[in-house]
């Protein structure tokens, strides 16, 4: 049965009477009346007349013969019909001219029962919390509300109807179909209340919400609580490149917005400048962003997963859309006091870029950068440098000049900044950047037209500080790339190096590594027997901060041949693997490694509280972040998320495993257990240690059956610090959402170009 609106929306001309000759009326004079078909008991329509050629614009007169009542103009007619249905239920209503009396039109229509009016209350709420002040929207439907006049609203003491605001709450806004609310800052002494919705059509008819206002108990939200900034790399579902960086606001009650954010999908680029929704936070600070506001790739609610460490305000950052994209990243509470400022001073960067710089058959391929600027008045770049590399060309740029601008920033942090190069290289284009605060910067790539699809993070250089022999010490470093077997015919898969650089003399330099290069495990190693330190050549310019190693059959000895790194400070900076790539005298492959080096502070145990990010190099790979604990003993519990392109996310996939201790070089051997992890047989995994609490970690075991296997990903673990009440607690399994666990790309077969040796034996892995 059709609705009383639609009813009487449809515009039907019933009757034309053109006028006869007589009295010469007008020619072609005629009336029409807009309306018909039935109508409902008490309600209102409106009926509208249509004179054509009436010269005197007199319009028309009306006659009404049946029930209910009417008012009319020279034009229209406002009918009401009666509360009950008449035994004779046939309303007619004729529209005479004016002009021409003779010139008339009739319809008729009948009067039905319209049957009984309810009220519902759609999403009532049990309890409010008191000092929450979080907007509580009510909404309302009526039922055979004839003239949509929708519901009154009260907010009163439950049982009465005796209005209770303020010390109840307070209404902030309502509408005919929704009432707004806001609890009060206290429990007031009567806290069961009610809110009303009253039919105004019929008011015996109503709905009533009653609810208990109670204390707010202490939450977790408030640990995500101002602005952030974030950026993260990956693939879509299809296997594609996608990028992403933004910035949001966190109200510390479970509440984001608000936000922008910029994403590049396979070169596709949108940026969305009204970015809403909500996050949960449990007590191990692990928590998920649900997203009102629509992203590219993403689902109608784009749904990121995050860990956050308490003292720092930083943390991690992945997607678990049911879009199925794998995307990874860095989260970091932003400076409000500079969010609106240009950058300025000395920076060095590193970045990224999966997928987009293609070779001549236009296969897609992973490249890496890192260099240097100096942001100068105005926004103007100078004094840049930059190298870069892609995994089928080797070195596209080498200590190549680097220009740009920035330009001012929003609200959200964000601006755009322009980089030009000399070289051909992939690193030119425009960007968005993202201000973390005075020394840090995220970026990502937002150029539709340029060959690559870089994420980035810049950090200030302390340049006036470096030295000859700022370069010299020990440090960590964790570097993650990818390579295509020296083939374009083979898709890129992942290549991750961790390990220990020793610098003396300014001039030499020793390599402790492991690197997991698409499941191939090789070890630093000059014999090829057991691990050894790799040595190398290094050359630094204090003026710029830029540096090179050159290791002499390096890439057979099981690292790369030859690296280019920034220095920050006096120890700390980012690297970049230069191998060349084959056909130019070596059997090396280039593989784009690039990541950090931080100075080495210590190679005690591994143990303490720790938050977890997995970097992806392919699309084969997962994106995960989460927490564990190592206990003095060695043992592992933690919680992670993951993510896999076109697959269901993971989320809290309880974690378990054992730590050994560590050797010499800050080298430690895990055992780890997971869904993210590959299953629940124990995987082993080797680690890095900037300090106890501080490590980079690969997969060091293979699957037999070349079926599931640890990720070729790049684990990086920082300190976490929990609310104090949770410090000393051990991670609780929450309800989970069991995905089904991905299957890995079985292993490829030996390539003439693939990682310098097979796997090495697993009983060299504990040193």
């Amino acid at each position: 049965m059709k609705t009383a609106a639609q009813k009487f929306a449809i515009f039907c001309f019933t009757a034309i009477l053109f006028a006869g000759c007589a009295g010469h009326p007008p020619r072609h004079l005629a009336v029409a009346i807009g309306g018909g078909e039935n109508v409902t008991t008490n309600q209102t329509i409106t009926l509208n007349a249509i004179v054509s050629n009436d010269k005197s614009g007199a319009g028309v007169t009306w006659n009404v013969v049946g029930a209910g009542t009417f008012t009319s103009t020279n034009a229209t007619l406002t009918y009401t019909a009666p509360a009950t249905v008449p035994a004779n239920p046939v309303v007619m209503v004729t529209a005479t001219t004016i002009a021409t009396p003779s010139v008339s039109a009739t319809i008729s229509f009948s009067i039905i029962g319209a049957g009984a009016v309810a009220v519902n209350i759609t999403n009532p709420i049990t309890t409010a919390p008191a000092g929450s002040d979080t907007n509580i929207v009510l909404n309302a439907t009526v039922t055979n509300d004839v003239n949509a006049q929708g519901v009154s609203w009260q907010l009163v003491t439950a049982g009465t109807t005796t209005a209770c605001a303020p010390a109840c709450g307070t209404m902030v806004t309502s509408t005919t179909t929704s009432f707004t609310y806001v609890p009060p800052s206290t429990v007031p002494a009567n806290a069961s209340t009610s809110i009303i919705a009253t039919s105004i059509a019929d008011p015996t008819k109503s709905s009533t919400d009653t609810f208990t206002i109670q204390a707010m108990a202490t939450s977790n939200l408030m640990f995500l609580s101002g602005p952030y900034v974030f950026e993260a790399s990956g693939f879509d579902a299809s296997g594609n490149a996608l990028t992403l960086g933004g910035a949001f606001t966190a109200d510390g009650k479970g509440n984001i917005g608000p936000g922008e954010i910029d994403v590049n999908d396979n070169g596709t680029v949108t940026n969305t400048t009204t970015v809403t929704g909500t996050y949960t936070l449990d007590s191990n600070l692990r928590g998920v962003i649900t997203l009102t506001s629509a992203l590219s790739a993403f689902s109608a609610t784009p749904t990121l997963a995050f860990t956050i460490d308490s003292a720092t305000n930083t943390g991690s950052i992945i997607s678990v859309d049911t879009q199925e994209m794998a995307v990874s990243g860095l989260l970091a509470g932003q400076s409000g006091t500079v969010a609106s400022t240009t950058p300025s001073g000395n920076f060095i960067f590193r970045g990224t870029s999966d997928g987009l710089t293609t070779t001549s058959d236009g296969v897609a391929v992973r490249s890496g950068m890192v260099g240097r600027f100096t942001a100068g008045v105005g926004g103007a770049i100078s004094a840049g440098l930059v190298d870069s590399a892609d995994i089928a060309h080797g070195n596209d740029s080498t200590d190549d000049e680097l220009t740009g601008t920035f330009l001012t920033t929003d609200g959200s942090g964000r601006g755009l900044i322009s980089f030009n190069t000399d070289s051909s290289g992939p690193v030119a284009g425009q960007y968005a950047y993202y201000i973390v605060s005075s020394t840090k910067l995220f970026l990502v790539e937002v150029d539709n037209e340029a060959p690559g699809q870089f994420v980035a993070v810049a950090r200030t250089q302390a340049l006036s500080s470096l030295t000859a022999n700022s370069v010299n010490g020990t440090g960590a470093f964790g570097l993650i790339g990818a390579d295509d077997g020296g083939s374009t015919d083979n898709g890129q898969l992942a290549s991750a190096a961790i390990g220990q650089l020793i610098i003396t003399g300014g001039t030499a330099a020793n390599v402790n590594c492991d690197v997991n290069d698409s499941g191939s495990i090789s070890l630093c190693s000059t014999n090829e027997m057991t691990a050894s330190p790799v040595p190398g050549v290094v050359a630094f310019d204090p003026t710029t901060g830029r540096g090179t190693i050159t290791i002499a059959s390096g890439f057979d000895d099981g690292f790369v041949d030859s690296l280019a790194f920034y220095l920050e400070a006096n120890g700390t900076g980012v690297m970049l693997d230069t191998t060349e790539a084959p056909g130019v005298g070596t059997d090396s492959v280039n593989e784009a490694l690039v990541g950090d080096l931080i100075p080495q502070t210590s190679t005690a145990d591994i143990t303490g509280q720790v938050q977890g990010l997995g970097l992806t190099g392919d699309n084969q790979s997962f994106a995960i972040t989460g927490e564990f604990n190592v206990a003095g003993n060695g043992t592992i519990a933690g919680l992670f998320d993951g993510s896999f392109p076109d697959a269901d996310p993971i989320l809290n996939s309880t974690t378990g495993g054992m730590v050994m201790g560590s050797d010499g070089t800050g080298r430690s051997v895990i055992s780890v257990t997971g869904d993210v992890f590959g299953g629940t047989t124990p995987q082993a995994a080797a680690a890095f240690e900037v300090n106890p609490t501080q490590y980079f970690v690969i997969g060091e075991e293979v699957d037999p059956n070349m079926v599931l296997f640890f990720p070729s990903s790049l684990g990086i673990f920082t300190p976490q610090t929990l609310p104090p009440a949770q410090a000393a607690a051990s991670p609780a399994k929450h309800a989970e959402k069991a995905g089904k666990v991905p299957m890995r790309r079985p292993i490829p077969a030996a390539r003439e170009h693939n990682r310098r040796h097979a796997a090495k034996p697993r009983t060299m892995l504990p040193r």
